[in-house]
């Protein structure tokens, strides 16, 4: 009777483990959570939202793209920039359709003269750019962003106006005004990042004169630079 009972504790036993079993070849085959980490890195999005009654502005960081001369060195192939986004109300007030929005790339330089704009004789800024610069489509789309005191002085117009050739519907434009204060953030988001646009803050990181380490693989270009028109 007692081996009996010892057997049938043991069969229960194996069964429980078998269970278990199954449920952690379960979990790690199907990538569960509790039983795993995936490897794959983290990213991280960060965007500045401006609110307004006819359209908002969303401001967005593009880093530079680094291409390869060597195993152990790398120089910069494309530099970073601020992308503006513009999109317009939609159909319902404070909702806007960034379906249909309109993008402009600030480079480096002109995130300086934006930073300088009291220092500007006019007190306003305006660039234009022509996403099709250098190739057979060169001015087929023209892109003009202003940057304007209100006549109140509490703050500045920002207006994109887009004319593309292709099209029957002519130019499109969008403007809003911002404060001062909102000003204010866009002018410290551009002061911090003006390094890592031109790459500087990763010549810190560089090793000493003969310091030998394993080869660091340059990263793909930013999967967003395919998406923009400048």
């Amino acid at each position: 009777m007692i081996s009996f009972t010892i057997i049938c504790i043991l069969s229960t036993l194996l069964l429980v483990y078998s269970y278990n079993l199954n449920i952690i070849k379960s979990n790690f085959n199907g990538k569960s959570s509790l039983s795993m980490t995936t490897n794959e890195a983290i990213r991280t999005y960060a965007s500045y939202v401006i609110y307004k009654g006819k359209a908002a502005l969303s401001v967005k960081v593009i880093p530079p793209s680094y291409s390869s001369l060597s195993s152990h060195s790398r120089i910069i192939s494309r530099e970073g920039g601020l992308l503006l986004e513009f999109a317009p109300v939609g159909s319902i007030p404070r909702e806007y359709d960034w379906t249909k929005k309109t993008t402009f790339l600030l480079d480096a330089t002109e995130c300086g003269d934006i930073l300088s704009i009291h220092q500007q004789k006019s007190n306003s800024v305006e660039f234009v750019h022509d996403p099709n610069a250098n190739s057979d489509k060169a001015g087929q789309i023209n892109k003009k962003f202003r940057m304007i005191p209100t006549p109140d002085g509490n703050g500045y117009f920002l207006t994109l106006q887009v004319n593309d050739k292709s099209t029957q519907s002519g130019p499109i434009t969008y403007s809003l005004p911002i404060t001062h204060g909102e000003l204010h953030v866009l002018n410290r988001l551009m002061e911090y990042i003006l390094p890592y646009l031109l790459g500087f803050t990763e010549v810190w990181n560089n090793p000493g004169l003969g310091e030998f380490i394993e080869p660091i693989p340059t990263p793909a270009p930013a999967p967003v630079w395919k998406k923009i028109t400048q």
